[in-house]
Formats: C-alpha cells, structure tokens, sequence
C-alpha cells in the first residue's frame, strides 16, 4: 500500500453504480479506493481498476410476461414477513455475510466506508454498519440519488409492508405510517425485529442519515435539505457537495437545446402499475409527444431495454444508452413522472413538464414555479404547443445555482474527505 487513505464503496444497487465509478474517480488520486461488491450473489472486494474493467450489472431481467404471481406464492411471502421464519432466513444471512466481509476487513481495514443508504431493512448494508461499529470506520453517504421518504414503495407492496394485527402492536410507531386507513411498517415484522435484534436500526427510517454509526450525509444542496429535513434527526451530520452532474452541466451551459427528452416513467418496475396498464400509459404518452419530431427517451436503470425497443419502430424514438444528464444539455423540453432530474433541468433552464397522473409524491418539487404539471393527455398535447418565455431567476435562486456552479463537487467531496479522515 501507498500510505493513502483506504476507502471502500459498497455496491449493492444498480441503479447507483456508474455514479459510484464517477465518484471513485475523483478520489482515486488521493485515495486507495476499493468496491465491495455484493450483487449477484457475489461477495468480492475489487480495487478501482478491477471495477472499471468489471461488468457486474446485466440488463434488468424483469419479464412482464411472468409478472403474475400465484396465490401460493404471496401466501409464502406473508408468512415469511410475519412469522419465525423471516427472522431466521435474515439472521443466518447476516452472520453467514459477516464473516467473509468480516476477513476482508481483517486483510486491509478501510478508514472510511460510503454506502448508499443507512436505513435498508436485513442486507449486506447492515452487515458493513455492523462492523463499523465494531472496527470504528467512519460512514459516509454520498448524494447519489434523491432521498424520499420510501412509503410509496411500501403500500405499493402490501403483502409485505402492511401490517395485520399483531404487528401493529409489536412494531414500534417510529416506524409505521398510515395510508388510506390502513397501516404500514417501513419494515416488515421479520425484518424489523431481525434489525432489533443485531442492534442496527435507524433512529428514523424515513430518510438516509439516521442511523446512529453514520458520520456524515451528503446533499447536493440547500434545497434538498429543505425538502427533507422534517425527517433528518441530526442536521450536524449534513455536508453539502453538489453532485458529479452539476460539474457536467456548468461546463455545457451554452449547447443548443433541440431534443425533447422523456424519462421513460417506471411505474410497472416500481410495481406502481401492471404491465398492461403501464404499456397502455406509454403508448399513449408517445403518440401524444411524438409529432414532427424525434423524442429521446432515457430508460430507467430498473427497466430492461428489450421490454421497450419495440416503441423505436412503433413512434418517432430513440431509447437512448448515454446517462440522462448528458442528454440533457441537449433538451429543449423534459418531460418525466416525479424524477429528480426535473431539478437538473430546472438548473439548466429546460422546460419541464411533469406528468402528474398517478397520485406520486411531488414535494421535491414544491418550491420551484418554473415546472408545469399535466394531469391529462389532452392539457399535455396544449403545453406542447405553449411557447411562452419562462423565467427561471425564483428558481434559480432557490436552488442555489450560482453557488451549486462555482466549485466542484470533487473538490467539495474531497475537502470534506481529508477533514474527517485527518
């Protein structure tokens, strides 16, 4: 080894991975940077060239054609949230995973772990929360990817999340919410007391940070904490750092903007809606935008190419394989569901166009006057044809731009590093 810091990147999510490598990058000069894969059922630890040359994510295999599930089978899934059984499956996983991660500690011991979260139910990232405790490395999340509050996701899964009787009494308030009179666990019952009973819960599972081993969490701005911080415990922990893209985009400002780009919404891989109705959705929202001009689409990390590359021949398309910011800088319209991005575009000066259909949590988005919201294909067909100047300044001013593009997120990343390292 060099005398450099050792830092390790856990991989444990797809859709995260190439903002992982981009921010590996920029620390590999003064760090030893290693990732811990653990997706695929691999458990390997791979130092930064071996990452790059490494493909580790196929293409989602999600097939709507077998999206269908049996009664046996969601009979199977409840018992396993709700009984002995859940618990047992999750603790052999978590002693059997620590051991080997465990070694891999023991051979070089990172000062510094980042993970992508802090509040997952049973899982390798628990296992890495686990032993920092124990071997005193600090625990960084970058800001890779906007923090929501997880309930959609959950009430959209009620056959693990919703609670029945037994775990409305046991599970603790902190971490249940209500919907549409019923009540949900942000964790299932075996996952809840598999945490329980590791010692390695959040304090507050609605956003990333609260976890008791976590040193530092990462936002990109001042905005973000505003549109999260009725749920982030510690705000001592918050550093801000921007993100990789903002540094992309100050250095493209003056591209022409021709494209529309539709972020392909990804409501049947977030199990918002089935297939059928999904496809029907996309059909239609494509023959609305598709008109004498060519639409990108940018296709969600969750959603698998081949489910969609019939829409090319079908419309006036092209699904696109660059990351979306760098289609981005090229857009004079952006249309999406509820993503994130629709800040980045607001930072460029894009029209945006949000298409709020599905009763989806817009709260990112409340403070920001620039972005128009459809609820019909008919007002979205009357937008396409709007071509009033927008003025961005409120929302610029909002969110910081200025600030957000004067200095890098590498080197905002990196101070923060060196401090806490040193």
């Amino acid at each position: 080894m060099s005398g450099k810091s050792i830092i390790w990147i856990l991989v444990d999510k797809k859709a995260n991975f190439n903002s992982q490598l981009k921010l590996a990058q920029s620390l590999d000069k003064e760090n030893e940077i290693f990732f811990l894969i653990t997706c695929f059922k691999k458990v390997e630890l791979l130092d930064f060239n071996g990452a790059k040359k490494t493909n580790f994510f196929k293409e989602s295999n999600q097939d709507p054609n077998n999206s269908k599930t049996s009664f046996l089978k969601i009979l199977a899934k409840i018992i396993f949230h709700n009984s002995p059984i859940g618990i047992i499956f999750y603790s052999f996983f978590l002693i059997n995973n620590k051991l080997k991660i465990q070694k891999l500690i023991l051979d070089q011991v990172p000062k510094l772990i980042l993970l992508n979260s802090d509040r997952s139910g049973p899982s390798f990232e628990t296992i890495i929360l686990i032993l920092a405790k124990k071997f005193r490395i600090k625990i960084v999340l970058p800001y890779l990817s906007i923090i929501n509050s997880g309930q959609l996701v959950r009430v959209k899964n009620p056959v693990a999340f919703k609670l029945n009787i037994i775990g409305k009494k046991l599970i603790n308030s902190k971490y249940k919410f209500q919907k549409d009179k019923s009540t949900y666990g942000f964790y299932s019952l075996s996952q809840y007391f598999t945490l329980k009973l590791f010692n390695c819960i959040t304090e507050n599972p609605f956003s990333i940070g609260n976890h008791p081993t976590t040193t530092i969490l990462c936002l990109d701005s001042n905005h973000t904490l505003n549109q999260v911080s009725k749920n982030i415990l510690r705000h001592e922990k918050i550093r801000y750092v921007g993100r990789n893209e903002f540094d992309y985009f100050s250095e493209n400002l003056e591209k022409k903007k021709k494209n529309i780009l539709l972020s392909l919404p990804h409501l049947y891989e977030h199990k918002i809606l089935n297939w059928e109705t999904h496809i029907k959705f996309i059909n239609q929202l494509l023959k609305t935008l598709c008109g004498n001009q060519k639409v990108i689409i940018s296709l969600h990390p969750k959603s698998n190419y081949k489910n969609y590359k019939f829409l090319e021949k079908k419309f006036k398309c092209l699904i696109t394989k660059k990351p979306i910011h760098e289609e981005l800088i090229h857009a004079k319209l952006f249309v999406c569901v509820n993503s994130s991005v629709a800040i980045w575009s607001t930072l460029l000066g894009v029209k945006t166009i949000i298409l709020n259909f599905f009763d989806l949590d817009m709260s990112m988005f409340s403070n920001l006057e620039s972005i128009t919201y459809v609820d019909s294909m008919e007002l979205l067909s009357t937008e396409l044809k709007n071509n009033e100047v927008i003025d961005y300044s409120k929302d610029w001013e909002t969110l910081k731009r200025k600030y957000l593009f004067s200095q890098s997120s590498e080197s905002k990343m990196n101070q923060m590093l060196q401090t806490i390292l040193s």
